[in-house]
């Protein structure tokens, strides 16, 4: 609740900045409420709402257009380039201190299915291929790692 020291007038714009932690993942609805209630001195009903508008939110950071193509799906295949393809809504960036040392490293966690693995390092992508979907590669600015000794975790790529 914001509880006004002073009355607001008629006709005039007003506005407020409030600090607010942004979850992981856009929220559904995503819609901010302003509401308006008034105490009315009544014990059984002690305010009445007065009036409310909804504005739509704005996107958190979250991954759209995601696509994945495998180049084969025999089982058991060590050759199989599998493209991952995504858009960010947000920039990912890694967070520097002022001495320039990472404070929060950006990063992504690709999940697969159980039973799948992933073997690093990355496999490069053909220029063509990119220029066509109008991607970027990460194939020379990231390091994966994939924990192989645990079976569990062999479908994680960090």
């Amino acid at each position: 609740t914001l509880r006004l020291r002073m009355n607001l007038l008629q006709g005039f714009e007003y506005g407020f900045r409030a600090r607010v932690v942004v979850p992981a993942e856009t929220p559904v609805p995503n819609r901010w409420w302003l509401e308006q209630y008034r105490l009315t001195g009544d014990v059984a009903e002690p305010e009445r709402a007065i009036a409310a508008s909804g504005v739509n939110g704005f996107r958190t950071q979250q991954l759209e257009d995601c696509q994945l193509v495998a180049k084969n799906v025999v089982s058991e295949a060590w050759e199989n380039p599998t493209r991952i393809t995504f858009r960010t809504t947000e920039a990912v960036q890694t967070i520097l201190s002022a001495r320039q040392t990472a404070i929060q490293q950006a990063e992504f966690r690709v999940i697969a299915p159980e039973g799948f693995t992933y073997i690093c390092p990355l496999s490069e992508t053909k220029e063509t291929i990119l220029k066509r979907l109008a991607s970027k590669s990460l194939y020379n600015s990231t390091d994966c790692a994939v924990n192989h000794e645990d079976l569990s975790e062999r479908n994680k790529l960090y």
